[in-house]
């Protein structure tokens, strides 16, 4: 069983060296009891201390937007009613590769996006009430669905979900699944169902039904895992 050892801390900060990021300061300051445990080593005045340290503390890092947005989309707040605070774009927030970003686990109910990474003209509209990297695994090895099945088209990623859906039951996710594909039907019959297209019929679906729900818990969110460029 691990323990934190707490011991007197020396902590440097001159115009040479300090701490260039806030987890620096943030470990220091845990390994101590009281500030008296906290020795300073430095050449400048008490202000200049000051500053330096708070204004390491508040440095933005590639995590910040995410963290912010992260909170922002937990949070339940009755003020909240713009349709961007229920819409996450993961190639924006999300500092490294989508492709790294770990899919939910939770059994709260989803539906998803599914595009095929042979052929991206290949997408796939699905709900469960599992989580999204069991699922996944399912439609990767030919037993989520019949959409999904065709072994050429493997493997199938998640191009994007709609999620905070534990209040609904399986009818309920079914319907918003139905109003996802019958958006991409008007899309095809239009001539224009690209992915680009399908991720903003996704978006609508969420944006209509937020829009009758007069209590902030039942809101629903869409998040976007890719990014595709034309040419």
């Amino acid at each position: 069983m691990g323990c934190t050892i707490l011991m007197d801390v020396a902590l440097e900060v001159t115009d040479v060296h300090k701490p260039w990021e806030s987890g620096q300061v943030v470990v220091g300051l845990s390994r101590t009891k009281s500030c008296k445990q906290i020795t300073i080593v430095t050449n400048m005045e008490r202000e200049g201390v000051v500053k330096a340290l708070w204004d390491c503390l508040c440095k933005v890092t590639q995590w910040t937007a995410m963290v912010d947005s992260i909170i922002d989309r937990m949070a339940v707040c009755a003020g909240t009613s713009s349709p961007e605070s229920c819409y996450m774009d993961m190639t924006q927030h999300y500092p490294f590769r989508t492709c790294d970003y770990t899919l939910p686990q939770s059994f709260t109910g989803y539906v998803y996006l599914l595009i095929s990474m042979v052929c991206h003209d290949e997408m796939y509209v699905g709900q469960t009430g599992r989580n999204m990297p069991v699922r996944l695994s399912e439609h990767n090895s030919g037993k989520g669905s019949y959409g999904t099945e065709c072994s050429a088209l493997m493997p199938w990623g998640v191009a994007a979900y709609i999620d905070k859906l534990s209040h609904m039951n399986v009818t309920e996710r079914m319907r918003l699944e139905g109003k996802w594909k019958d958006l991409n039907y008007l899309s095809k019959q239009a001539g224009t169902c690209n992915i680009h297209d399908v991720l903003l019929n996704g978006k609508k679906v969420v944006d209509e039904y937020n829009a009758t729900q007069n209590e902030p818990e039942k809101r629903i969110s869409f998040h976007k895992c890719v990014e595709f460029y034309d040419g």
